[in-house]
């Protein structure tokens, strides 16, 4: 007995055999797409179409040195010295200070600045503009080494192999939004396809036995990334998000296969909020604790900046029936004893809205808000009973 579907398919192929031919070519190349197309070619050909011309344009500049940033053999990339790009100038350490940054000792005190651009400012503010420099006076100095795209873990390999030397009272860390992706993830195009301007490679630290132990990928594979087996194999092994490369192998040529892969895109992240997921992590834990017990061994104390975006910010629309995943990490991190600054109530307070504080990207800030930040962080600080600022 045929079903009614059956039976409408197949007075179909009598009524009207070109369009019954034609959906049945199409849905046999999507079939073909899905589950035989990976088989048949390696990673190195489906690099080569998932990668963007402008993210092959930018990885040929930055292995010349002609970009922002240039490789760096300990955190994968590291702001170019002395570079000025209209707002964006950099001192003879890579650092967007106000001042530029020495490593020489003064009577003040010494707070560093490390995170991403919502950090360091980006480019759409200069760098007296930027959070950091508001805490600048006549009894404090203050240095911003944050770089773009940076996670929390290159910003303790960054202190480890450079800050130090700057002898900081303090450090102020800011952690992104989204601070646990990027602990997992080794290249950054894997984790966001989009971000052409910057398909870097960088370290990442994994979990054993409750220590930290570093997985530092050969920066040299970059200059054979679209072809290089041993890139892939690692990259396979060690990054998250090569999922989602696999992912494209079979849902990334034929229209159906977008379109349900998109779809299915979009209800995770629907649910990962839906069950907050991601607030904390014990990777970022283990990674910030040792931020703070190496940076202890040398006197400093170090503060965490949680920084929101736009629509962490407002919360309002479709999220507000959603668990407010930034309030969530702000409780869960202060409960493991972390020094924290809760910079989405210090932007709440200012009563200023979001497009006044947020640049058009709905990510970083603009000069209003660092300028909020900057002294709601300098009054945290304060507070420290061994450094008055």
């Amino acid at each position: 007995m045929l079903s009614p579907f059956l039976k409408q398919i197949l007075s179909m192929k009598a009524l009207a055999p070109e369009v019954y031919f034609t959906l049945a070519i199409w849905f046999f190349c999507e079939m073909f797409a899905v589950f035989i197309l990976p088989f048949c070619f390696s990673d190195a050909f489906f690099m080569s179409l998932y990668m963007d011309d402008k993210a092959k344009i930018s990885t040929a500049r930055f292995l010349n040195n002609e970009n922002a940033n240039i490789p760096d053999s300990i955190t994968g990339w590291f702001n170019k010295p002395n570079e000025k790009r209209k707002h964006w100038v950099t001192d003879q350490y890579g650092s967007r200070s106000a001042n530029p940054a020495v490593i020489e000792r003064n009577n003040k005190t010494r707070v560093i600045f490390l995170g991403s651009s919502m950090v360091n400012g980006g480019e759409g503010v200069a760098n007296n503009e930027t959070m950091s420099a508001y805490l600048d006076s006549e009894t404090r100095e203050a240095f911003n080494f944050a770089s773009m795209s940076y996670s929390v873990d290159q910003s303790l390999l960054t202190y480890r192999s450079k800050i130090k030397l700057f002898e900081p009272d303090i450090l102020v860390v800011g952690i992104d939004p989204t601070p646990i992706t990027g602990l997992y993830n080794h290249y950054i195009p894997f984790k966001i396809p989009e971000e052409t301007s910057m398909p870097y490679l960088k370290p990442r630290f994994k979990l054993r036995d409750d220590e930290l132990v570093e997985i530092r990928p050969n920066q040299n594979w970059l200059k054979s990334y679209l072809t290089n087996d041993e890139f892939h194999h690692f990259l396979k092994k060690n990054d998250a998000y090569f999922r989602d490369f696999e992912q494209f192998q079979s849902f990334g040529f034929t229209p159906i296969a977008q379109g349900l892969f998109a779809l299915f895109k979009r209800v995770r992240s629907f649910v990962s909020y839906y069950y907050a997921e991601g607030v904390s992590d014990p990777l970022l834990e283990k990674v910030m604790d040792t931020f703070v017990m190496e940076a202890a061994q040398e006197g400093t104390k170090v503060y965490f900046a949680i920084l929101p975006n736009q629509r962490m910010y407002s919360w309002s629309g479709i999220w507000q029936f959603f668990p407010d995943v930034y309030q969530l990490r702000v409780n869960a991190l202060g409960l493991e004893g972390f020094n924290t600054i809760d910079i989405r109530q210090t932007l709440i307070d200012s009563g200023y809205s979001g497009n006044e504080l947020f640049h058009d990207d709905e990510w970083h800030y603009r000069r209003l808000a660092n300028e909020i930040i900057g002294e709601a962080i300098k009054v945290e600080l304060n507070k420290s009973e061994n450094v008055k600022l």
